[in-house]
């Protein structure tokens, strides 16, 4: 904690999704929204049928994808 009452840290986690299609869709339709990117709905999804087949290698045993992670927390209060 430094003097400015904020709390720094990194933190280390297993990703799950349930499929390949779901991870990159949340991201097609999520993240980039959030950066102001609208890709239009053909080019969606044809970058989910290529990502279906270029992914497939990391596939698990139930057809999910898992990967580790990490996320920097940073909490602080208002004096």
């Amino acid at each position: 904690m430094d003097a400015a009452g904020s709390q720094f840290g990194l933190m280390f986690f297993n990703a799950r999704f349930l499929a390949i299609r779901m991870m990159v869709e949340a991201n097609l339709r999520g993240w980039l929204l959030v950066m102001d990117v609208v890709l239009p709905e053909e080019q969606i999804q044809r970058i989910l049928k290529e990502a279906e087949g270029a992914l497939n290698p990391y596939i698990n045993s139930d057809g999910g994808v898992v990967f580790e992670s990490s996320a920097h927390i940073v909490t602080g209060t208002k004096p």
